[in-house]
């Protein structure tokens, strides 16, 4: 009878089946129960080419700053945000897309504080990482796999980069031996357990950045949804195929753990540290209250322990980017261009003592911007007039900012002492 149950119909109660993500997004996350008003507004988002699982998350952080009063009607122009207001719910779409009234801030999405739609108090309530709601309806807190893989994705808090469905496979987890086979290493069988999870997360982030990098939908790359879908061997094949180069499967989990990598380096340039992989602090605050996982949520300690594990599986330091000869190598591929910079003690982001600037520079005064530039954090504590440098063991006394560097040089930033 349509969905107004008068038997009128129009262009949108018709249209393709939804992913389970707009499912969930466009359905109980914003207390829409009816399948059919799920469906239209799932082929409303589609016409209007709007993420369902951004705009989704981005009512429901509405509705709860709503129901909390933290925003009111005089803040959303008279729409009552209370869950499960199918017609206000469509009607928000349209002015989304047009970005109009109240559909203006849901527009500005997970940044919505950032840009002073919203007061700071609303930040504690923002399911978002690295300024991205999380694209998947799974409550993570439970699955502590899926909880690294959305702290550590390179895109934010977006499943699709690393998430390792088969954590709640109950044939995979009871068989240990595969298990282990299939991620390289001892996982945990219970979903909760922290243990050997960043084992599952490495082996996904390489696998999955692989089957983009040649176009395959991820439903049929391996360790997805499935231990049997297309892996690097599949991979090789098909560009043998296209390109005529032969690729081991080594030589492509290289590749794809140097995609992960890249990534990182242009997120560093970016400005995100080590403290963006990270959740939203309501799952290490708030507990499960029902179910047969009542009382899970994430533990701040054993996490970062998991995070750090991670890091050191991928060969990234404790900043979260590739190590210094790892980085050296994608720096000379890429730009062209690598000096390592080793540093005095006390220069916060650099925790191996030393940096590499993969800029391209000419002289020191332009190594210099370009470390400070790395190093935003030190920047201060870089002008110090005390520190100067020496490139390749020779010291610069005089004529520094002129003093040619090129790539492959070493340079050592050093604290003169004044005596007496």
């Amino acid at each position: 009878r349509g969905i107004r149950g008068d038997g009128t119909y129009d262009r949108h109660d018709k249209g393709d089946g939804p992913d389970y993500v707009t499912l969930g997004k466009m359905g109980p996350m914003i207390g829409i129960r009816e399948p059919e008003q799920v469906l239209r507004l799932n082929n409303i988002v589609n016409d209007l080419g709007l993420d369902s699982a951004s705009t989704g998350s981005a009512i429901a952080w509405a509705m709860e700053l709503y129901q909390r009063g933290i925003i009111t009607s005089k803040e959303t122009g008279g729409l009552d945000l209370a869950w499960g207001k199918y017609e206000v719910v469509e009607r928000l779409l349209y002015m989304t897309s047009r970005r109009e009234g109240f559909g203006d801030v849901i527009a500005d999405s997970a940044r919505a504080v950032e840009r002073g739609r919203y007061p700071a108090e609303a930040l504690k309530y923002r399911m978002a990482v690295k300024g991205l709601f999380q694209s998947d309806p799974h409550d993570a807190r439970i699955i502590k796999g899926f909880a690294l893989g959305l702290a550590v994705s390179t895109r934010g808090m977006d499943h699709l980069r690393n998430r390792p469905t088969l954590e709640i496979n109950a044939k995979i987890n009871d068989n240990r031996e595969f298990k282990t086979a299939l991620y390289g290493g001892t996982v945990a069988p219970e979903p909760t357990s922290y243990e050997g999870k960043e084992h599952a997360v490495a082996t996904c982030d390489k696998m999955f950045a692989v089957g983009d990098a040649v176009g395959l939908c991820r439903f049929a790359t391996k360790l997805f949804n499935s231990p049997s879908t297309a892996d690097y061997n599949d991979f090789a094949l098909q560009l043998k195929e296209l390109t005529g180069e032969e690729f081991t499967p080594a030589q492509l989990d290289e590749v794809g753990r140097n995609i992960t990598g890249i990534e990182r380096l242009i997120n560093a340039r970016l400005g995100l540290t080590e403290k963006d992989d990270t959740l939203p602090d309501r799952w290490f605050e708030e507990e499960v209250t029902a179910g047969p996982f009542k009382g899970e949520k994430i533990d701040r300690a054993p996490f970062e322990a998991l995070k750090i594990r991670y890091y050191d599986l991928l060969g990234l330091n404790g900043a979260g980017v590739p190590a210094l000869e790892w980085h050296r190598r994608l720096a000379e591929a890429i730009t062209g261009f690598a000096v390592k910079i080793t540093l005095p003690e006390g220069i916060p982001g650099a925790p191996e003592g030393a940096v590499i600037v993969d800029q391209p520079v000419s002289d020191v005064a332009g190594l210099r911007e370009a470390l400070k530039r790395r190093l935003p954090h030190a920047a201060r504590k870089l002008d110090d007039s005390s520190l100067i440098v020496s490139v390749n063991g020779a010291m610069v006394l005089s004529n520094e900012a002129a003093t040619p560097v090129r790539s492959g040089d070493e340079v050592t930033v050093v604290r003169i002492m004044a005596g007496g």
